[in-house]
């Protein structure tokens, strides 16, 4: 074969792998986004916290999994729930420690699965299912539980930040914490891999910077210095994005793992932040 004939050829099977590989993300990728767990290693009595754990259902007739946890008596707290939205994998149980702080010092914790996680209904997990499991256990601690929204802290995690500030957007809680979190997915995914049009074929979104603009309640920004996942300018892109009052908090430790490595500083800047809007 003579050899502008092999160039070619080699030409022509790079441009088609290319192509390939893109079509292949553009189809596959909201395939692994998530990575549930159907495990529950430890519940809320291991950490000595009382609790009581119930089911709901979505609007696409989904049942999810539950914990209310109750906090440590504070008539300071004077029975704020923190609603805890989680990242992509895991089960709710995963959480426990980081929530077991805020518990103990006297802040209450709702804590539920989203669909395909723990006891929560098998269907798999996609952005918008989360998005209704979402929106489903905020309902039932407004309707069921009868906890008004004021006394509510939306509080979410890398890709749990979505979810917490979209439902933020839609009931404006008493105030929205945020510790990891993206602008959104399409963003992270081109600064991960750089010679593929990810921003393009990325169709599963979470643009947590853009919910972000719908929401009016206070705003605290977490973000470590140290996390390798996620950059810290994507906390500067988020904090710009709230147009009310807010604050940035830059802590140590490995990505939205504040709470497990340094819950004494953790803690501290969320008092200081409720102390601003209290």
């Amino acid at each position: 074969m003579a050899w502008p004939t092999i160039v070619l050829a080699s030409f022509f099977f790079v441009i088609i792998l290319y192509l390939t590989t893109c079509a292949g993300y553009f189809i596959f990728h909201k395939y692994f986004i998530f990575f549930p767990s159907r495990k529950l290693s430890v519940t809320p009595s291991d950490f000595q916290l009382q609790y009581e754990e119930f089911f709901f259902q979505t609007i696409d007739k989904v049942r999810l999994q539950g914990w209310y946890i109750k906090g440590k008596i504070s008539e300071e707290r004077k029975g704020v729930t923190f609603v805890f939205f989680p990242g992509n994998k895991g089960s709710i149980s995963d959480f426990l420690e980081p929530m077991s702080y805020l518990a103990n010092v006297g802040f209450h914790v709702f804590l539920f699965g989203y669909r395909g996680f723990g006891k929560s209904g098998k269907k798999r997990p996609t952005e918008k299912g989360v998005y209704g499991d979402s929106e489903a256990a905020c309902e039932y601690l407004l309707k069921e539980k009868n906890i008004s929204v004021k006394n509510m802290i939306f509080f979410g995690q890398s890709l749990g930040c979505a979810m917490a500030a979209f439902m933020a957007g839609r009931f404006q809680p008493r105030a929205l914490i945020l510790e990891g979190g993206f602008g959104s997915l399409p963003e992270v995914a081109a600064q991960a891999v750089k010679w593929l049009p990810l921003r393009l074929l990325t169709t599963s979104r979470f643009e947590t910077r853009n919910f972000l603009l719908k929401v009016n309640c206070p705003v605290l920004i977490i973000h470590s210095h140290e996390d390798k996942a996620i950059p810290l300018s994507h906390a500067d892109n988020l904090f710009n994005a709230v147009t009310g009052k807010k604050r940035k908090a830059i802590i140590s430790g490995p990505h939205a793992k504040g709470l497990q490595h340094d819950p004494e500083k953790y803690l501290k800047e969320i008092e200081q932040f409720l102390g601003t809007i209290t």
